[in-house]
Parts: C-alpha cells; structure tokens; sequence
C-alpha cells in the first residue's frame, strides 16, 4: 500500500512541477498571491511548398487578369516570396475592416502586366489580397 501512494504523492509533484515550468508560474508562501509570467511567442514562416505556389499563382493571375479584363497567360510572375505579417490584413488593410492580432504566414507575390508590377499577399488560393498601396 506504501510504494502506491508513494508513487501517487511523486508523480502529483512532478505533475505540479512540469505545469508551472511549462506556464511560469510563481508561488511564494510569504506571499499569498500567484504570478503567471507569459513566455514569448515564437511564429515560423513555413517554406511554401511547390504545389501551394502553383495553386496560388493560378489564383492570384487570374483575379489580376480579371481586373485587367486581359487573358490570364499575359501576367508573368515577377517573384514569390516567403512573408509574415503581424495581422490577418497581410499587411493591406481595408478601412473599416477588423482583423485579427495574430502573426499570420504566407507568401508576397509580385506579377507583371504590361511593364507595370501588381503585388499580392497571399496565405493560400482562396485567401489573398491584392495590395494597391
């Protein structure tokens, strides 16, 4: 009956231990009151892979060619690249328009229509922005 509580009473401190390594939580017993420090948050930009860079450019030629009432295969694809923003505008806000606060990932695509450059923020086909600005 002893070695079962005593393993009970070692695993509820290694328990107690993991959780408040894990939240940073700090009790004192002079002082009755608990303080939760936050850890700081880490984002990582994953390399988009071949097949998500085709679906995207296809997505974002054809709404530029859509805007430029011109054939999707006169818009060439000037450069990709792996991008994050702090909020959910990827970084082209709309007046009006709230976004969420988060660290969002994804990729900034620049086209190229008669001479000119058009940029898109992109975090997959169906969710991209044109940025005018």
């Amino acid at each position: 009956m002893k070695p079962k509580i005593s393993l009970i009473v070692l695993l509820t401190i290694i328990g107690v231990s993991a959780v408040g390594y894990y939240f940073n939580i700090n009790y004192h017993a002079s002082s009755p009151k608990l303080t939760v420090k936050s850890s700081p948050v880490i984002s990582v930009i994953p390399s988009p892979s071949i097949s998500f860079q085709e679906s995207i450019q296809n997505a974002v030629r054809n709404d530029l060619a859509k805007r430029l009432s011109v054939n999707p295969s006169r818009v060439s694809i000037v450069k990709i690249e792996k991008q994050g923003w702090s909020d959910g505008s990827l970084d082209c806000p709309e007046p009006g328009k709230f976004y969420t606060l988060a660290t969002t990932s994804g990729i900034e695509i620049i086209l190229e229509y008669s001479r000119k450059n058009y940029k898109y923020h992109a975090v997959n086909e169906n969710h991209f922005v044109y940025c005018d600005k």
